[in-house]
């Protein structure tokens, strides 16, 4: 999944997917932003979210 959504980051960006957003969504330094839901082919969407330093 990782290389499938790799492609949404812009130039010098991160981005992750909903699984680590769930698990990292309270950590302070960081703001996330939702980039886009990439359609797996199976019945969900899979939410993008872009990392930036707060």
């Amino acid at each position: 999944m990782c290389s499938k959504i790799n492609h949404f980051a812009q130039n010098n960006q991160i981005v992750i997917g909903a699984d680590l957003y769930e698990m990292v969504k309270k950590m302070n330094d960081y703001h996330f932003t939702l980039v886009k839901s990439y359609d797996t082919g199976q019945k969900f969407q899979y939410s993008v979210y872009a990392v930036t330093r707060r």
